[in-house]
């Protein structure tokens, strides 16, 4: 017999109605922070609900999906993630498939939120477009959902999944090394820190370590005043190319690591009073819709966000299918896209 409210109930010396508010997140009737612990602990234990949902993957297929995203602001809006997403829907329509479920990573913070998916939702598989997972949530996962796919993991603890990646640091290096060939030696950046992680600053995340390793490797000096960090936010990069233009000294050249950031910072650029690139370079990363008709047009990376999208959902279900034997590792190409955002610095 399968465990019941009661059982958990008898556990925690509360009442049934207790257990069933703290597991269906009912904040009518909010209970206390200790209660909450304690019920969850007992609902872990006993494995409320996991055994009825191990039993029915085992022996029918859902043909669904579910989706993990981060926490990207309005990410089905964004320039990036919003096509990428796109592809995926598309993608999963065509082969026959329907989206079981889609959380953020700020939704799994909520225990009870986080508890449904791991126990309760039913899926064939799960898509995660998330730059870090932290460790102990993927083995909850990969103990509910056999299939995963992940887009770009940076957390190098996590092993055993499929992925398609892209080799954002090497990317980065090119368009900063296309900046030192055109004559650039003072060259600034605009980024964010890693999605997910602990980190707080910008130099743990991979399109910073390339701009550090093409400035190491030409002897340039990385000037901490010609770091910022935009957060991944237009109006963010806005404001951080703004304190930048207030240096008595200017960079001839800006990295942005997202185009995103890249049209806060031409904003603040040209009411400064400055004309891109005569008097500052930009070059950026993304190759979203817009960049080829920013002012002036954007140097970026090409990223192939709907061909990913597509792609995660053909490797999710050649898994699921059985097609795949062994853990794959997909690395999408990048293209750079040299537009007229860079020139040579003046003289």
């Amino acid at each position: 017999m399968g465990v019941t409210l009661k059982d958990i109930a008898e556990k925690a010396g509360v009442s049934i109605s207790t257990v069933s508010r703290v597991i269906n997140n009912d904040q009518s009737r909010p209970v206390s922070e200790h209660t909450s612990e304690i019920v969850w602990n007992y609902v872990d234990e006993l494995g409320y609900n996991k055994h009825k949902k191990n039993n029915q993957q085992q022996s029918t297929k859902t043909k669904s999906i579910g989706f993990i995203l981060n926490d990207t602001p309005k990410i089905y809006k964004h320039p990036f993630f919003s096509v990428m997403l796109e592809g995926l829907e598309d993608e999963a329509r065509k082969q026959g498939y329907s989206i079981a479920f889609s959380y953020t990573q700020p939704d799994l913070k909520i225990q009870a939120i986080e508890h449904k998916l791991v126990n309760q939702e039913e899926a064939d598989g799960v898509i995660i477009l998330a730059e870090y997972i932290e460790e102990k949530f993927f083995k909850e996962l990969k103990d509910s959902f056999k299939n995963i796919v992940i887009f770009d993991n940076r957390n190098p603890d996590i092993h055993g999944y499929d992925a398609i990646n892209v080799k954002r640091r090497e990317a980065a290096a090119e368009v900063v090394e296309y900046l030192v060939k055109l004559g650039h030696e003072e060259i600034g950046f605009i980024g964010g820190i890693l999605i997910g992680s602990n980190h707080n600053t910008v130099i743990h995340e991979d399109r910073y370590l390339g701009y550090a390793d093409i400035m190491k490797k030409y002897n340039l000096k990385i000037k901490e005043k010609y770091i910022k960090n935009g957060d991944w936010e237009m109006d963010i990069a806005y404001q951080k190319m703004k304190e930048m233009l207030e240096l008595d000294k200017l960079p001839t050249a800006i990295f942005v690591a997202s185009d995103y950031m890249s049209i806060g910072a031409m904003r603040a650029i040209h009411e400064a009073g400055l004309e891109i690139p005569e008097d500052i370079s930009i070059v950026s990363y993304d190759n979203i819709k817009m960049a080829p008709f920013t002012n002036p047009p954007l140097t970026t990376v090409h990223v192939p966000k709907e061909e990913i999208g597509r792609q995660l959902v053909k490797t999710l279900i050649d898994r699921i299918n059985g097609d795949i034997h062994m853990p794959l590792q997909i690395i999408a190409p990048t293209e750079l896209k040299i537009r007229e955002s860079a020139a040579p610095p003046c003289k």
